[in-house]
């Protein structure tokens, strides 16, 4: 990263296991249809949630296009500090 790379960070008010989940099977590498896929598990086992990642994911099918290295940050505010991933 430089001085000048934009990080992106995308705040949810998911619970943290959510967030791990979805950090666990997000890949900076992926293409926009892994990352469908990947929010597609991730639906299976939080159900609930599932407005929610629809919503995320939208918000991050951008930074996954073949030319958008920007680092992405997942950011929890349902924990009492914030948990956060960093994606790279």
């Amino acid at each position: 990263m430089t001085p000048q790379t934009v990080i992106e960070v995308i705040v949810t008010d998911l619970p943290t296991d959510a967030v791990r989940l979805l950090a666990t099977l997000i890949d900076r590498s992926c293409s926009v249809d892994e990352l469908s896929g990947n929010f597609a598990t991730a639906t299976k086992q939080f159900n609930k949630f599932k407005k929610e990642f629809v919503r995320i994911q939208e918000a991050m099918e951008p930074f996954f296009q073949p030319k958008n290295n920007s680092p992405v940050v997942l950011f929890s505010r349902q924990s009492s500090s914030g948990y956060y991933k960093l994606l790279l």
